[in-house]
């Protein structure tokens, strides 16, 4: 009943267990009345928690079109902040300082980045264009122009 109201529709899924019952009826809700959706993945420093796993189950199950914004640094008891996909930097601790990418995950962000700029490109034809000469897509470009 709450999302007749709603402009859109944030989903919380559970890195550990996945996509429920429950996250499966409320995106059908959502989906039914066309609202956007985000999930979030939440648990991240939960056991057996597992962010491309969550991710590849959100688009099997949902049949959804998902990309993420942000990717974990570490999982489980060694989970420590996200990576921005956006700025590409990383955010740590309950205060989100400031960090370089861990090396680790830098090809990786790379290639989530390009499949989501790619997917934000398709929707702003200005955005397109300069995405296909060849402009760097820069972080501010991403987010829409205020309308005054």
């Amino acid at each position: 009943a709450g999302l007749r109201v709603c402009e859109g529709a944030v989903i919380v899924v559970c890195a550990a267990s996945g996509v429920e019952v429950g996250t499966e009826q409320v995106w059908s809700y959502a989906e039914k009345m066309n609202l956007p959706r985000l999930l979030f993945v939440n648990k991240m420093d939960r056991d057996n928690a597992d962010f491309l796993r969550t991710l590849a189950e959100v688009q099997a199950k949902l049949a959804a079109r998902c990309l993420p914004v942000q990717l974990p640094i570490g999982a489980q008891s060694d989970f420590q902040g996200i990576a921005d996909l956006v700025t590409m930097k990383g955010y740590i601790g309950s205060t989100l300082q400031e960090i370089e990418l861990p090396s680790s995950l830098v090809e990786q962000a790379k290639i989530s980045r390009e499949k989501l700029v790619e997917a934000v490109v398709e929707i702003d034809d200005k955005l397109i264009a300069k995405y296909l000469e060849g402009e760097d897509i820069r972080a501010f470009s991403c987010h829409p122009e205020p309308k005054l």
